[in-house]
This record gives C-alpha cells, structure tokens and sequence, in this order.
C-alpha cells in the first residue's frame, strides 16, 4: 500500500509541472500565439532552479531564478515571432531544441546530485489520513495545491470575467475586430 502510494504521490507532484506548462499554453493560445517552446523552456528553468537551490539553499529564490528563464525565453519566442515576423512554429521547435540542449549541457553538473532545499509537504488534516490516496493527494508541497486549485480558478477568472481577460481572448479570435473596437495589438 506505501508503494501505491508513493506512486501516486509522485505522479501527482510530476504532473503538476506539466499541469503549470499546459495553463500558460492555453493562455498563449487564447492569445493566438503557439508556444512550442514550453518543453524547452521548462527543462532550462528546472536545471536553473537546481543550480539555484544548490547554490543557496532557498527554494523560493529557485522558483523564481526558473520563472525568469521562462519569461525571458517568452520573450524571445514573441520578440521573432511578432517584432521580427518569423513562423511562430518553427520559432517555438527552436526554442525547444535550445532549451533542452542548454539544459543537457548546463546541467550535467547538477545531475544526480539532490538538491539542497525542497518545499515542505503541507499535509491537510484528516484528508491526509485517508489510505492510499491521502498521502498521494493531501500531503503535498504548497506549489501543487497552487498548480491544481488556486491557478486554474484564477486563470478562469481573468480570461473569462475581467477586461483585460475579454481583450486578450479577442485578439486571440480576431485581430481585426479587436483592433476596430480599439484594443491595442501589435501589427
């Protein structure tokens, strides 16, 4: 049953990372962009994070040193794709294939080696204690309960219920239009 569990445990924890990846696609896609580039960057932000966790030992300063490789490679998938006018989906193949080789060679220093600081399990009083699965699902570090509950939500109340949310997902349907009824988009 521990093993089962265990399992679990780590499929959840595993899958939030790709959970995380898969909101801010469908953010960029209600934009109308292709981000092909989320594998790449996401394998370049882990093997910063680690070199940042094992060089300081504070979890919080990893999560941040991988959100801005992130948003740097972002930035440079929407600097060629718009500014520069490249094919958004062989920009996006590009990035990934720099991504998981900089991260390839970047990180060989860091393979197999633990790292240093992790978030700590919050376990969810009496949830928790449900065999099997209480464990698996309610004694998670605080990013997963974030990734699964709190992100999802508000990534549905901003698309769908403020301002700039509507604005977004029509530029994301129709340019044209958007630009008639004066929301700002680049050409």
């Amino acid at each position: 049953m521990a093993l089962l569990s265990d399992l679990l445990g780590h499929a959840v924890l595993s899958g939030g990372v790709l959970a995380l990846g898969a909101l801010g696609e469908v953010i960029a896609e209600r934009a109308g962009v292709l981000n092909l580039g989320v594998e790449g960057l996401m394998s370049l932000g882990a093997v910063v994070a680690v070199m940042t966790v094992n060089a300081t030992p504070h979890p919080w300063l990893g999560l941040l040193a991988a959100g801005l490789v992130g948003g740097l490679g972002a930035s440079v998938l929407a600097l060629s794709s718009v500014v520069l006018r490249a094919n958004q989906v062989l920009c996006g193949v590009a990035i990934t294939f720099l991504g998981l080789g900089l991260s390839s060679v970047i990180g060989r220093s860091v393979a197999g080696v633990p790292v240093s600081a992790v978030f700590e399990p919050v376990s969810i009083p009496f949830l928790s204690a449900i065999p099997v699965i209480g464990p698996a699902f309610f004694s998670q570090n605080i990013l997963v309960y974030l990734i699964y509950l709190v992100f999802p939500v508000m990534a549905h109340f901003w698309l769908f219920r403020t301002r700039s949310g509507l604005d977004l997902r029509a530029v994301g349907e129709n340019p044209a239009a958007a630009d008639a009824v004066g929301v700002p988009i680049m050409n």
